[in-house]
């Protein structure tokens, strides 16, 4: 058998223009291992497995300078390249998986990455990945690290994510154990799907900012965010509907700004009615409006009756599908009036 090289931690001169001392030790131990057989070279493997552990301290040119504090802070920065949340952007994969990068560098990144809750607090949860049990466990880990504070979730999930699964409602259940943190939420699935995004009836959300996009799903109270109490219903500031009814959605509408609803997601009767229980309301944004469900809207939408919130900016509907009404012009009427000089 020949003979194997003895390999050397070539650039340590840290110790006065010597190698330091974990690397001396490897140097010896590369020397043992060069000539050990059966259990005596396991047991130098292992050895030299947590050699490699010391000398990734003694070389790490940010952990040998700075406190755990500061690392932590540093890879607070290198997280924060996603920038801000938006709720209509889009967080490249690599940039959400960072903590993970930071954690597989060495034990020390590891531990200091693991144990800093803010860069836990932004996650996509995705079908892309097998909804396998060793996913799920990631999900789970991920967010327990986020400790107490807010978090932003994007959930995506297609149609052969089915609800009867185990996995998967493990998976729905771990979310929901952490719903008094959604701060800001993007969620892209099917009814059967969503009716399970209930949140945990213990604490109410901090939700501030909520898209869904659904597909096609039919008029049903509270088909996300079923709760049975008031006080309990999310009461985001901003909400970005697409393809799902709004009565699907249950939450407290009172302190809305800026609500964009897409795909006939709402009829004329609830659009008066929407506007009537969003007080704070600046901005909202209509695309596909289906006809009114009932006669008694009339009643409101004359401009001496229709209750408009006074901080309304702008009031944009579009693609009305039904009869002729004139409710369009009384409503840029309405926009006009209340819009500031």
């Amino acid at each position: 058998m020949p003979q194997r090289e003895v390999k050397v931690y070539k650039g340590c001169d840290i110790l006065d223009g010597a190698p330091c001392l974990p690397c001396q030790q490897s140097i010896k131990l590369e020397a043992q291992i060069v000539v050990a057989k059966g259990p005596a070279l396991d047991n130098l493997l292992i050895l030299k497995r947590n050699l490699r552990t010391e000398i990734n301290d003694h070389h790490d040119p940010i952990t040998r300078r700075f406190p755990p504090e500061l690392t932590s802070r540093v890879f607070e920065i290198s997280s924060e390249e996603c920038g801000p949340y938006d709720l209509h952007g889009e967080i490249p994969w690599d940039q959400l998986f960072t903590p993970l990068i930071l954690g597989a560098v060495c034990q020390t990144w590891r531990h200091i990455a693991w144990s800093s809750p803010s860069l836990w607090t932004r996650i996509c949860i995705s079908s892309k990945v097998a909804m396998k049990d060793a996913y799920v466990d990631l999900v789970e880990e991920w967010l327990q690290r986020s400790g107490q504070l807010p978090l932003s979730m994007d959930i995506k999930f297609s149609s052969s994510n089915i609800p009867t699964n185990a996995t998967f409602r493990r998976l729905i259940s771990i979310i929901n154990r952490h719903s008094n943190h959604w701060q800001n939420m993007d969620i892209n699935c099917y009814p059967e799907q969503l009716r399970f995004i209930c949140g945990d009836s213990t604490d109410a959300p901090i939700l501030r900012n909520l898209s869904i996009t659904g597909s096609g799903s039919r008029p049903r109270a509270n088909y996300i965010f079923n709760s049975t109490m008031d006080s309990m219903k999310p009461r985001p500031s901003c909400v970005h509907l697409t393809d799902i009814h709004l009565k699907s959605v249950g939450i407290d509408w009172s302190d809305i700004t800026h609500i964009a609803l897409f795909m006939w997601c709402i009829h004329l009767d609830e659009c008066i009615e929407l506007l009537r229980q969003a007080p704070q309301l600046v901005d909202c944004h209509i695309q596909g409006l289906h006809t009114a469900k009932s006669e008694d809207w009339k009643a409101f939408a004359s401009p001496y009756q229709l209750s408009v919130p006074h901080g309304l900016q702008s009031l944009c509907l579009m693609d009305y599908k039904g009869e002729d009404i004139g409710i369009r012009r009384r409503y840029i009427t309405l926009e006009l009036y209340h819009l500031p000089h």
